[in-house]
């Protein structure tokens, strides 16, 4: 949800501020392609009434366990202690979504437990300290690429 309204957010935001050359940012697309979902429709707006009707092949995109979490805090250090939701490993690389800012890729430089131990992989529902290549802030979402 965080990734779908952040692109919506984005792309609202572009045409508002100058919608005479207003285009599609091929990012969008490709961000919302990321996020697992039914095929995209204009729904019922230009009444074509195949876009209103169910997705009956169930046919899915993009990755179902993306998510991993949000930043509950950021030490002087810069460890992100993340609330886990989705298993994380300390090779994965991640991508920040931070409200009005561009989406920021990072490899995770160190994993750890919240008292310090090294960790290789985090569990859900765990807490756990990520040391990015940069500092981020509390609220923003983790996600796995």
């Amino acid at each position: 949800l965080a990734a779908v309204v952040k692109t919506y957010r984005d792309a609202i935001d572009t045409y508002l501020a100058d919608p005479k050359t207003y285009t599609m940012n091929p990012r969008w697309w490709h961000e919302l392609g990321q996020v697992y979902h039914r095929d995209y429709c204009t729904g019922f707006y230009f009444g074509h009434p195949d876009a209103v009707s169910p997705n009956v092949t169930d046919s899915h995109q993009g990755q179902i366990h993306r998510f991993i979490g949000k930043i509950l805090e950021v030490s002087d250090t810069g460890d992100h202690l993340v609330e886990i939701r989705n298993k994380i490993c300390r090779t994965d690389p991640v991508e920040i979504l931070s409200p009005g800012k561009p989406v920021i890729k990072s490899d995770i430089l160190a994993l750890s437990r919240p008292d310090g131990t090294a960790l290789d992989q985090a569990q859900p529902n765990t807490r756990a300290l990520l040391k990015l290549a940069q500092r981020f802030a509390v609220h923003d979402i983790v996600c796995k690429l």
